[in-house]
């Protein structure tokens, strides 16, 4: 009897990646319904906000934080080698020594991934034996598609929403935190990001988040949903606190707080992994982008847009340097910080309280006739 073919993925990233690679993994799963797809991930939240959506057999979190001995990194390797892959599937971006060392290590006889534009040998690239050429301006969720070309999987159909699928349980807290936040629209603020390689420089100022919560709330009643990871806390509270009575923190497990996410009116986000939890819920997305490449990490959904400053040496992070830090020439990052507080609610208006707006100004007029 032949042996079912054994697929693994790997997108040991950010959770933002992560979910980028969703489109990849739901077209996978669709052509190749009986092979056993193991889904390597970063982080347990990662894995949470993935595995009901069946995408892949089994989820394995492969945390480089608790990979600190030898002995843990041979652990992973012997689980791999165990599982006998057929494929094995370096989801963007993978331009890392240790990425493409693992996926020889798995002992998978095709080794599929991305061939980057620099440092293709000192990162080992040349481990694997079926290479996409990065296409310069291309989205990830595309990026991502095409790795499935070596396999002869027809990918210009493909559906290319991202997902996340929080479990019921989350959901369910979710809608109880939710229907406490009182009336109005509800509106959530995420001020942080990730801090790795220097990308706190891609964080509109606090201050200016403040700002636009307080304006929102003032001009169309909104109470302001402030999120963030534990480690961003403080400035959660701060933002908070500058808001005023109508904001509130969220301090949830990442499974909650996407289930609250996936149930707001509108979201505004630095580039960041919460970002795409809401752009993949559904939920009207505003991203403010400055040193990040808005062309591969912009919100993919129904209802997105994006705000940038213009400044002409922005995005600086570019693929070709994925893996180094944020440095920027000008001394401070004149491409986040010159973002107004208008250019952003302007786009938050326009996407989600336009038709609050409008019902506030017939029900005004209404008011009006019944008076005279």
């Amino acid at each position: 009897m032949k042996r079912t073919e054994t697929i693994v993925a790997s997108s040991i990233t950010g959770i933002g990646s992560t979910i980028l690679a969703t489109p990849m993994l739901k077209v996978l799963r669709s052509e190749r319904p009986d092979a056993k797809i193991i889904l390597l991930v970063r982080y347990r939240a990662a894995r949470e906000l993935l595995e009901g959506g069946k995408i892949a057999d089994e989820i394995v979190t492969c945390d480089y934080a608790l990979m600190k001995t030898s002995r843990a990194r041979l652990a992973v390797i012997r689980r791999l080698r165990g599982a006998r892959p057929d494929v094995f599937i370096n989801a963007m971006p993978s331009n890392r020594l240790d990425k493409n060392l693992l996926a020889w290590l798995s002992g998978a006889p095709v080794r599929i991934g991305h061939r980057y534009p620099v440092r293709h040998i000192g990162n080992l690239g040349f481990l694997l034996n079926e290479t996409v050429p990065i296409e310069i301006g291309l989205h990830d969720v595309d990026q991502n598609l095409q790795l499935l070309r070596p396999l002869e999987i027809d990918i210009e159909r493909a559906d290319r929403q991202p997902c996340v699928w929080p479990p019921p349980n989350a959901v369910q807290a979710a809608n109880e935190r939710l229907r406490s936040s009182g009336a109005g629209p509800l509106i959530g603020l995420h001020p942080g990001s990730s801090t790795e390689f220097g990308m706190a420089g891609k964080r509109w100022p606090p201050e200016r988040f403040a700002a636009l919560g307080k304006y929102l709330a003032t001009r169309h009643g909104a109470r302001i949903l402030v999120f963030g990871g534990p480690e961003e806390a403080e400035l959660k509270n701060r933002v908070a606190a500058g808001i005023g009575r109508a904001a509130s923190v969220v301090d949830e497990p990442i499974t909650t707080t996407a289930a609250i996410i996936g149930g707001l009116d509108a979201f505004v986000s630095n580039d960041s992994g919460l970002m795409h939890i809401a752009a993949a819920s559904g939920t009207p997305t505003v991203g403010i982008f400055g040193p990040t490449d808005h062309r591969r990490t912009a919100p993919l959904g129904p209802k997105t847009a994006i705000v940038r400053a213009g400044v002409g040496c922005s995005p600086c992070w570019r693929i070709e340097r994925l893996g180094e830090p944020f440095r920027c020439t000008r001394g401070r990052f004149e491409c986040i910080d010159e973002i107004s507080l208008s250019d952003v609610a302007r786009q938050v208006e326009a996407l989600a309280l336009e038709r609050v707006v409008q019902e506030d100004e017939i029900a005004e007029e209404i008011a009006a006739s019944a008076g005279g």
